[in-house]
């Protein structure tokens, strides 16, 4: 179980200007807002004949922000594993569903269903290697309105309009499906017995029932987590993504970058750990430097049982 406080800049994720360094609000301003975060998983491994391990969990999280609304999800998956060669090749198989709400973007509410393969090789006790592939359905809630007429820019993906008269604007309901295929490798390695670092990276494949949002996608990843004095642990996490749209309007580019940097503090305490937190994230539209950006501190406990 886990509960935290803290404060994000941008929760909704409104759109940024970046000349130099220096971020420029365009539109609407940020709407900055404190927040509680609460969350619990459960697992359960059970082994089964033929050195079969099968393992359940749920879980679910609820982000509320003191002056807007909440983000919820809930998460629910089955593993089968058959480790061999006396644990240093294991694969498996998964599968699951998820169910998530967002009262602040109410276009982000998803019903989510994968599955996937994973495989682990542990060539020795200095080196973890994973690699796994999945396949995501993504069901969403809400249905995208594209306006077309006098006041807003013509459409780039609109077929089949519906007029309502000269001078009248046009409105179209569009449902959204994705399914995406990734792929991916990592590799952890135990440097010595305070320093184990991370790397990997990634390919992501999506197909929408809107053509905008197709893409591919392609990532790095580096970590490293760091054992201090008097039991302390700092994690430091970076990302970047690489994403090429297959449709954009004329005027537009179709590659966005995006960064993510996370440094977590952990005190542990026999059956709890203490933490304070900080990541910040931005997503650029790389030929005009169009994005937005985001900034979250939070400080919590965690109770293991």
């Amino acid at each position: 179980m886990d509960a935290a406080i803290g404060y994000d800049d941008n929760p909704a994720v409104t759109n940024q200007i970046f000349m130099g360094r220096r971020p420029v609000e365009t539109g609407k301003p940020q709407a900055g807002s404190g927040f509680v975060s609460m969350s619990a998983d459960i697992y359960h491994n059970l082994e089964m004949a033929g050195g079969m391990n099968m393992e359940l969990s749920a879980g679910g999280f609820n982000t509320s922000y003191f002056d807007s609304g909440s983000k919820n999800q809930g998460i629910a998956s089955l593993n089968l594993s058959y480790p061999l060669s006396q644990n240093s090749f294991i694969p498996s198989v998964y599968a699951g569903g998820s169910i998530y709400r967002d009262y602040l973007v109410p276009l982000n509410n998803i019903n989510n269903f994968f599955t996937g393969l994973l495989l682990r090789i542990i060539p020795s006790a200095k080196l973890d290697i994973s690699v796994e592939g999945a396949c995501h359905w993504n069901d969403y809630q809400e249905d995208i309105v594209i306006t077309h007429g006098p006041g807003h820019p013509k459409g780039t993906y609109l077929s089949n309009r519906t007029a309502h008269g000269p001078g009248r604007r046009k409105e179209r309901k569009l449902s959204r499906d994705d399914t995406m295929l990734e792929g991916g490798i990592s590799a952890t390695f135990y440097l010595s017995p305070e320093f184990t670092a991370v790397l990997g990276a990634g390919y992501a494949r999506q197909d929408s029932s809107i053509r905008q949002f197709s893409y591919n996608q392609m990532s790095m990843s580096a970590g490293l987590m760091i054992d201090m004095p008097a039991s302390i642990n700092l994690d430091i996490n970076g990302s970047y993504f690489h994403t090429w749209h297959d449709h954009t309007a004329p005027a537009q580019d179709k590659s966005q970058g995006s960064w993510r940097f996370d440094t977590r503090l952990i005190r542990p305490w026999k059956v709890v750990e203490f933490y304070a937190s900080f990541s910040h994230e931005q997503n650029i539209t790389l030929s005009d430097g169009t994005g937005d950006f985001r900034n979250v501190t939070q400080a919590g406990i965690t109770w293991s049982f």
